[in-house]
């Protein structure tokens, strides 16, 4: 039977009147800071012409959604799918967190502490004498949480300073011939 407006009415056949339009939920993506992820901060979004602050799980995976009941389009839930938003000090590699600092030539060579930024704060670390460029150093536990938290690699990168006067270039010239026969 065809009501007005030609559409036949009951399950699957198209809108009745005086019920509402079937809901859906809705998707969309949401780039959440390191530190969110971090500390189980909330971020607040702007949705459907509204701010909502959004609790973001401790330790949740890129991928992983969060469900927000009722805040989607036509009453439907709002899924939001999680990604990592890019960050200036740290790479991501699962719930590792890798960091690349710089140091100069005589803390390889010598060791050093040098002072590191982590997600929880900046933690001093042992560079052992000996360091090459490239040398990788892991900070246990130092990266994103989990039921087995991550770690933050630490990987140097040895700096050669410029020589900008006589005795920076003498120093230089000691190195090389005092190195002069290893390479």
């Amino acid at each position: 039977m065809f009501g007005r407006g030609g559409f036949r009415g009951g399950p699957g056949g198209g809108p009745q009147h005086g019920r509402p339009a079937p809901r859906g939920d809705t998707r969309a993506k949401l780039s959440v800071p390191l530190e969110a992820v971090y500390r189980g901060d909330s971020v607040r979004i702007g949705i459907n012409g509204k701010s909502l602050d959004v609790k973001v799980p401790k330790g949740i995976k890129p991928g992983q959604a969060i469900r927000l009941r009722g805040q989607g389009n036509s009453g439907g839930d709002l899924l939001l799918e999680m990604e990592y938003a890019a960050h200036p000090q740290f790479e991501v590699d699962g719930r590792n967190l890798i960091h690349i600092v710089s140091v100069m030539p005589w803390q390889a060579a010598l060791g050093d502490t040098v002072t590191v930024p982590t997600l929880g704060g900046p933690v001093e670390l042992k560079i052992p004498s000996g360091s090459e460029a490239g040398r990788k150093l892991r900070l246990r536990g130092r990266g994103l949480p989990g039921t087995q938290p991550g770690d933050q690699i630490v990987e140097l990168e040895v700096l050669a300073p410029i020589a900008r006067n006589e005795r920076q270039k003498a120093a230089y010239e000691d190195l090389k011939a005092a190195f002069a026969g290893d390479a």
